[in-house]
């Protein structure tokens, strides 16, 4: 698995290890937050560019009105690399942190013949980073809100979604944002 290796702000010491029920309780305290936070992002980034375009500055401005840390990506919960599952704490929340390393996905679109789709997301050194809106335990798919990854476009968010059954090379690792160290 890769590295954490986003730049600042997210550069700080993983936080401390803590129970399901700690991480059970940051998601009910600061996950609703986070997505309305990241939904009204979504929203301004069709008007104007947010922060410098990328998806550190996305989630810094996204998670600093709530409370969050924002000095490190938070408690890995879920981590997998092509189609084996290294770690899961825990069910993945609306709030969690997603983030892609080198990530390709190959597989159909919709469940009546809509197409093949393919697509790489982020890099080891720089991943894809976004915030989970929802999840679907039972297709194994992540919605979230992330930064868009067309070539020569305005960077927008998008509302992109990741079905991790199609995880062919790469990594996603899903974090839970912590409390801020005073």
């Amino acid at each position: 698995m890769g590295p954490i290796t986003p730049s600042e702000p997210f550069n700080g010491p993983a936080p401390p290890k803590v129970s399901v029920d700690t991480l059970a309780a940051l998601s009910e305290k600061y996950g609703a937050k986070i997505v309305q936070s990241a939904q009204q992002i979504h929203e301004r980034s069709k008007r104007l560019v947010i922060g410098d375009g990328s998806s550190t500055s996305f989630l810094y401005m996204a998670l600093a009105p709530t409370g969050a840390s924002t000095t490190s990506l938070g408690h890995l919960i879920y981590a997998q690399t092509g189609g084996s599952v290294q770690k899961r704490l825990g069910d993945i929340m609306p709030g969690d942190i997603v983030a892609l390393y080198e990530a390709h996905f190959k597989g159909h679109k919709g469940g009546l013949g809509l197409g093949n789709y393919s697509a790489v997301w982020g890099s080891r050194e720089e991943p894809v980073l976004g915030i989970v809106s929802d999840f679907e335990a039972k297709k194994s798919k992540i919605k979230a809100y992330a930064v868009n990854q067309h070539p020569n476009s305005y960077p927008t968010i998008d509302a992109p979604s990741y079905k991790l059954d199609d995880l062919k090379s790469g990594t996603v690792k899903v974090f839970r944002v912590a409390e801020e160290m005073r």
